[in-house]
C-alpha cells in the first residue's frame, strides 16, 4: 500500500486573539482565515533526563517532558482595502505586544500630544490641540525654541520630522552645515545666531573647480567656482544666487557674507503663552502652547499628525498584551496551539511585495486528522510592490535604498507554571529590541552627515511607507533611532551605506518607538 504524500502548499493558517489567556476562542475560517507563506510548525520537546547509576554505560529510556511549539510563516505588508477595516495583518500584531487605535477624524485624535525631546532644560509646556490636519500631509514635526524668553518674546520654529510630505513651506529639517572641498585657506562659515536668518561669510581666495557646501534645514547647495567667481564677493553672490532660486528661502549677498531668509511659514512664530497657535506646515493642523516663565532656547517637542484608519504601537505592560490560539492546516492533518505570542520582522525590496516575517511560540496539543476548510475567507487586496516609498533619514527624502527591514525585537520566552499541563502556560513578552536596517547609495558627508551622526550619536527621525494608495498602504513610523552600525557597501558598482539603527522611546513612558499605521 502506498502512503498518501503531503503537499506543502496545501496549508492554511486560522488565529483568533484570546479573550482569556489559553482558553481556545476557536478561530473559524469564514472570519480568522490568513493568507500567508513559508508556515512551518515546530515542537521543541525537551527530555526527561535520568541521573542513575548502575553497572552499565547503556543509557537507560528517558520520558518526553514539555513539547513546546514553534510557528513561523509570511504575511504580505498590504491593508484590507479600506482604511476603516481592520487589516488581517493587524490582528497578528496585537498578538506581538502591539495596541490597536482606531484612528478617527479630528485634532483630538489626530493630533499626538508634543513630546519632550531631548535634555534641554526649560518650562513644562501643554498644548491645546486646536486644528485637525486637512488631510494632505502627516508625518511628525519638530517644535524648537529658536529664541528664549517670555511670552511674547520667545520664538518657535517649526521643522521637518519624519515622514511628513512637506513640499513648500517648512524646510525639510534642522541641519545647518558649511563646507568647503579645497585649500584649509579658505574658509565658509556659518552663523545661526539670529533665528530669522543664517549668514555665511566667504573668507580666502578660491581655485576654479572649489566646492562649496551650504547645509539649509538639510538642503544642500554645493557651488563649483567658476572663473570669474574666484574672490571672496563673486563666490558669496553665486552661492546667494543658488540659494535664492529654492522658493522656501530668500538669500542675498552683501561684499562676502551670504543672509539667507524663510519663506512663508517656515519663519520662527514669535508666541504668547495660550494665544499663539502653531501650524505644522502644510498640514493645516495647528497646536497652542500655554506655559509660565521664560522657554529656553534649544527646547525641542516633536509632534505627530495620525491619518485615519488602524495603527498599531508596542506595549509592554503584561495586561495589556494580548495572547492567539493559532491553527495550523498541514494537508489534512491540524495543529492547534493556544497561548501564543511572538514578533515580526517587516522587510521589502525596490519593486517587490513587502513580507512580514512571523516567529509565535505557545502550547502544544496533539494533532488531529481534519481536512483544510472549504469556505476559508481570506483577505482579497493585491499587496503593492515597494515603491514611490517617501522613505526620510532626518527629515531627508532625497535617497535612493534598495532595501529595508524593521525589527520588532520582541524577547519571547515560556511562561511558567507547574499547575498547567506540562508545566508551562505558553509564551509570553519580556522584552523588546527593536532595529531597522537601510542601504541608501552613499554620497559625501557634505549632504548627509552619517559619519558625524554616528560619532557624536545623533538621534532623528525616520520614515517609510509600503503602498500610495489609501486602504492598502502601511506606514512605518521611527521617531528617535540613533546609528549602531555605518559601513560601505556596493551595489551594481554604487558605493553603498549599510546602516543599522537602533530605535529609542520618544516621551518618557516609551512605547512609542514604532508606529505603524494603516492610512
Amino acid at each position: 500500500m502506498t502512503q498518501p504524500t503531503m503537499k506543502t502548499n496545501l496549508s492554511l493558517l486560522l488565529g483568533k486573539i484570546e479573550t482569556t489567556r489559553g482558553v481556545d476562542p476557536s478561530p473559524d475560517s469564514a472570519n480568522d482565515a490568513f493568507l500567508v507563506g513559508d508556515l512551518d510548525y515546530q515542537i521543541d520537546p525537551t527530555p526527561l533526563e535520568r541521573n542513575v547509576f548502575r553497572r552499565s554505560f547503556s543509557p537507560v529510556p528517558t520520558g518526553i517532558g514539555r513539547k513546546v511549539v514553534n510557528i513561523t510563516f509570511s504575511h504580505e505588508i498590504k491593508g484590507s482595502g479600506d482604511a476603516t477595516t481592520r487589516p488581517k495583518l493587524g490582528t497578528l500584531l496585537r498578538a506581538c505586544g502591539m495596541r490597536e487605535t482606531l484612528v478617527t477624524s479630528g485634532a483630538s485624535t489626530q493630533i499626538e500630544d508634543p513630546v519632550k525631546f531631548g535634555s534641554i532644560t526649560g518650562p513644562t509646556l501643554t498644548w491645546s490641540k486646536d486644528t485637525a490636519p486637512d488631510g494632505s500631509h502627516f508625518g511628525s514635526y519638530k517644535l524648537k525654541v529658536v529664541e528664549g524668553g517670555a511670552s511674547a518674546t520667545a520664538e518657535i520654529q517649526v521643522f521637518r520630522w519624519a515622514g511628513s510630505t512637506e513640499d513648500t513651506s517648512v524646510l525639510p529639517n534642522d541641519r545647518m552645515d558649511a563646507r568647503v572641498n579645497d585649500s584649509s585657506t579658505n574658509t565658509l562659515t556659518l552663523d545661526q545666531s539670529d533665528p530669522t536668518s543664517l549668514t555665511f561669510t566667504v573668507g580666502g581666495t578660491f581655485d576654479v573647480g572649489s566646492d562649496l557646501y551650504a547645509v539649509v534645514g538639510g538642503v544642500v547647495f554645493a557651488l563649483e567656482v567658476t572663473s570669474g567667481q574666484t574672490d571672496n564677493d563673486g563666490v558669496a553672490t553665486a552661492l546667494a544666487a543658488l540659494i535664492d532660486a529654492d522658493s522656501r528661502l530668500a538669500a542675498s549677498a552683501s561684499t562676502n557674507v551670504v543672509t539667507v531668509t524663510f519663506a512663508g511659514n517656515a519663519e520662527p512664530v514669535v508666541v504668547t503663552s495660550g494665544t499663539t497657535e502653531i501650524t505644522l506646515g502644510d498640514s493645516g493642523a495647528g497646536v497652542t502652547p500655554t506655559w509660565s516663565g521664560n522657554l529656553v532656547e534649544g527646547q525641542e517637542w516633536i509632534v505627530s499628525l495620525y491619518e485615519e484608519g488602524y495603527m498599531y504601537r508596542p506595549v509592554s505592560e503584561s495586561a495589556s498584551q494580548e495572547s492567539i490560539t493559532l491553527y495550523v492546516y498541514k494537508d489534512g492533518v491540524l495543529h492547534k496551539s493556544t497561548a501564543c505570542s511572538g514578533t515580526v520582522t517587516f522587510s521589502g525590496e525596490s519593486g517587490a511585495v513587502a513580507t512580514a516575517a512571523f516567529e509565535f511560540q505557545g502550547n502544544y496539543a496533539d494533532p488531529v486528522e481534519e481536512p483544510i476548510p472549504l469556505d476559508a475567507s481570506l483577505e482579497e487586496s493585491v499587496p503593492p510592490q515597494v515603491e514611490l516609498a517617501e522613505m526620510t533619514i532626518k527629515g531627508n527624502n532625497d535617497f535612493c535604498a534598495q532595501s529595508f527591514t524593521v525589527t520588532l525585537g520582541n524577547q519571547t520566552a515560556l511562561k511558567e507554571c507547574m499547575n498547567q499541563s506540562e508545566g508551562y502556560d505558553g509564551s509570553q513578552i519580556t522584552g523588546r529590541e527593536p532595529t531597522a536596517q537601510l542601504n541608501p547609495e552613499a554620497t559625501y558627508e557634505a549632504y548627509v552627515g552619517f559619519w558625524n551622526d554616528v560619532s557624536i550619536n545623533s538621534q532623528f527621525g525616520l520614515h517609510l511607507r509600503v503602498g500610495t494608495v489609501s486602504g492598502n498602504m502601511v506606514r512605518f513610523y521611527m521617531e528617535r533611532a540613533n546609528f549602531t552600525g555605518l559601513t560601505y557597501g556596493d551595489r551594481n558598482n554604487a558605493v553603498t551605506f549599510e546602516s543599522n539603527f537602533q530605535l529609542n522611546g520618544l516621551a518618557a513612558a516609551g512605547d512609542d518607538e514604532l508606529r505603524v499605521a494603516f492610512p
